[in-house]
């Protein structure tokens, strides 16, 4: 009977130490995933905790047999905790197994990132390499580019002197010619358009004038010498607006140049046209039209404080005298027209607007004997390309035989005269 007992305590123990067992018998694994990995160590886990469960039964089987027998129970004593620390250290074996295991997926983890990190600053060192060369090439474009610009900007302003020297030999169509080459080399220069806006604002063409100059304010909206040029343009825009009809539009374009020349002027009293004339002159040209004569007089003397050897705003102020019926001014101030004009005249023989001004003077003074004696010098020396700065010598005159009708008959002998020079250069300018 005892026999049968101490059997059965040892197969009770047996059996409780099977499962640690069963997994040694296990084939030894192979790599496995993280994951896979913490798989086994939960089962180590739980072939310890089993090993532990046995364990504790053989220590409670032992308690209830002990007093059996003295001898079997030392026996029992030794071979149930062997046994049990046998059981054990099959679950401690199977959780280092699962530790080398993940000690050699991490191993073997590192040196696929070695890997993947090396590729990766391959790939990048390779891919900065084409960038940085990318950008050397863009570099050496935009280089090259400039320098290409900067030539361009140089033979462009290469070619002003020439274009200048055209227009004062009142070589309109040439200049414009010559200005437009060099906006085909640097087109985003101001002055050449405004430049090339003067020109053809006195050739008369005022829609190409007031483009090109808006495009050089644009381009330099402080630009004084562009305000006033434009500002002038509108005054002659104005100007051809002289149907009944047109009242509106032409008040509008001399409102609009009004506003032009008070924003530059007074900041710019002495500024200067392409032609050496003061801004200002054209400024009281607007009042006058206007028939604003006591403004346009403050205007034109202003002009004549800017350039006191010039004929031009002294005329003006003669014909306004003469216009408000102060004739001892009027006589005197045409006297001193006459005297600059033909020191204008001696300096440079081919300046029309010097010439029409001592025209008018004589006109103007009574002295048609002397007028006539420079008529035909000056005629041919009115810019070929341009009927504006001969119909504007026919206005004046007009204005002369409107206010001196005494002088009317005769006045009417030069307006024939050079309205038919005018006539027979129409067909050739372009």
């Amino acid at each position: 009977m005892r026999f049968f007992r101490y059997s059965v305590i040892f197969i009770v123990i047996f059996l409780a130490s099977l499962p640690a067992w069963a997994q040694e018998e296990t084939p030894p694994p192979v790599p496995v995933t993280d994951e896979q990995v913490q798989v086994l160590l939960v089962e180590a886990q739980q072939a310890l905790a089993e090993a532990q469960r046995a364990n504790d039964l053989a220590f409670n089987l032992l308690g209830l047999f002990e007093a059996t027998s003295g001898a079997v129970g030392i026996i029992l004593g030794i071979i149930v905790p062997v046994v049990a620390v046998v059981a054990g250290l099959f679950g401690f074996s199977q959780l280092a197994s699962a530790k080398e295991e993940l000690k050699k997926s991490r191993e073997s983890f590192e040196e696929d990132m070695k890997v993947v990190m090396n590729k990766y600053f391959e790939d990048f060192t390779v891919s900065n390499n084409k960038i940085q060369a990318n950008q050397n090439v863009l570099l050496q474009s935009a280089i090259a580019k400039q320098q290409k610009q900067g030539a361009n900007a140089n033979l462009a302003l290469a070619l002003l002197p020439s274009a200048e020297r055209q227009y004062k030999a009142q070589d309109y169509l040439g200049a414009i010619e010559t200005y437009e080459r060099a906006l085909e080399l640097d087109g985003a220069n101001p002055i050449i358009h405004y430049r090339l806006g003067y020109v053809f604002t006195q050739k008369g063409d005022l829609n190409e004038a007031k483009r090109h100059i808006e495009q050089a304010l644009e381009l330099d909206a402080q630009s004084p010498q562009a305000m006033a040029a434009l500002a002038y343009v509108c005054r002659r825009m104005g100007d051809k607006l002289n149907q009944p009809h047109q009242s509106v539009e032409r008040n509008k374009m001399y409102n609009e140049s009004e506003r032009y020349f008070l924003d530059v002027l007074p900041k710019y009293p002495k500024l200067l046209d392409e032609d050496g004339e003061s801004w200002w002159g054209a400024f009281g040209g607007l009042y006058k039209r206007r028939e604003q004569y006591k403004e346009a007089i403050e205007i034109y003397e202003r002009a004549t404080h800017a350039t006191k050897s010039s004929s031009y705003p002294f005329s003006n102020l003669a014909q306004l005298y003469m216009i408000t019926g102060e004739h001892e001014k009027m006589v005197r101030t045409y006297q001193r027209v006459e005297r600059l004009a033909q020191a204008e005249v001696y300096a440079e023989v081919e300046n029309y607007w010097a010439y029409a001004d001592l025209i008018t003077s004589r006109v103007a003074q009574g002295k048609f004997d002397d007028a006539w004696k420079v008529l035909d010098e000056a005629l041919p020396t009115a810019p070929p390309d341009a009927t504006y700065p001969l119909e504007l010598l026919l206005s004046t005159l007009k204005d002369i035989q409107k206010y001196l009708p005494d002088y009317a008959e005769r006045i009417n002998r030069f307006v024939s005269h050079i309205q038919g020079f005018l006539d027979a250069r129409k067909p050739q300018i372009q």
